[in-house]
């Protein structure tokens, strides 16, 4: 059979070879056309597949802004934070209902508290809280903590809390053994707060420095926010032409936050006199004739 098979194939290669270079032209062409349109169909596939996933990607985003913004709150708010609890009532009354908490003593001195929100019946449980935190004294300071701890011993979704100044941000360190950072303690007693199966969010507003917010561990998460976009508007408002910051720590903070505006940057800085005596000296940037905020 061998014989027979060469024979064969011999006869196939004399018969492409006297086909006319014009057929073999329409040939290849035709080859190149469909090879052409398998590759043209592949892209197409790709890009629709890519656009799908862009459109995918959108919809969810979409969807979790929509869900985030349509969340409903319970407030729990300190007495000293009870007008601003009205206020996002009043503003957003779709979203947040406020229950008015009784911030009382015993004659003893000792806390008589009752939390809103718990008769006729318990209606925190299994809701979003939002607690609107004051610690401007040590005092209010011990009341909150305990009723946080009874928030989340009452089986609510999550507990959201709002401090919008934290008043330990500056003592973060020390220099001298003994000196109680209480930075550091407040983060741990916050770290230390019970579960209610996720983190507690603590928002704070501007905090003194960055760092504060690695001191949290446990079962508190710091979630950190800042009040200078507001400014900004009412700068754009006004005839504002400078910000001073009051020593360089508050420029290197707050300082790129305007770098976009034309604003005449000044830093300040302390400068150490006789005894214990420190002047206030204008170290970059000129102040005169400015119409300035200080930041």
């Amino acid at each position: 059979h061998v014989p027979h098979q060469m024979k064969t194939r011999n006869r196939l290669q004399m018969r492409l070879l006297a086909l006319s270079p014009t057929l073999l032209l329409i040939l290849l062409v035709t080859l190149f056309c469909r090879i052409r349109v398998m590759v043209a169909s592949t892209v197409c596939e790709h890009n629709g597949d890519s656009s799908n996933d862009q459109m995918s990607q959108c919809k969810m985003w979409n969807r979790r802004i929509s869900k985030r913004q349509s969340m409903q709150y319970r407030i729990i708010s300190a007495e000293a934070c009870e007008t601003m609890a009205k206020r996002i009532e009043e503003a957003h009354p779709d979203r947040f209902t406020f229950h008015p908490t009784k911030w009382s003593k015993f004659p003893d001195g000792t806390d008589n508290i009752e939390i809103g929100g718990f008769h006729p019946h318990n209606l925190l449980s299994g809701e979003h809280v939002l607690f609107l935190a004051s610690f401007h004294n040590n005092d209010v300071t011990m009341s909150q903590f305990q009723v946080i701890i009874v928030l989340l011993q009452s089986f609510v979704e999550s507990l959201t809390i709002v401090l919008p100044y934290y008043p330990v941000g500056t003592m973060e360190r020390v220099t001298k053994e003994g000196t109680v950072a209480t930075a550091a303690t407040y983060a741990h007693m916050f770290g230390s707060l019970p579960s209610c199966g996720r983190p507690t969010r603590l928002m704070v507003y501007d905090i003194h420095t960055l760092q504060n917010r690695f001191y949290l561990h446990g079962n508190a998460v710091a979630s950190l926010q800042t009040a200078i976009p507001l400014l900004k508007e009412k700068i754009k408002l006004s005839e504002i032409d400078a910000i001073a910051f009051p020593d360089d720590g508050a420029a290197k903070r707050f300082s790129v936050l305007f770098s976009d505006m034309d604003l005449e940057i000044i830093i300040c800085g302390k400068t150490r006199g006789e005894g214990d005596t420190r002047h206030i000296v204008i170290t970059d940037g000129n102040a005169e004739g400015k119409r300035i905020v200080i930041v």
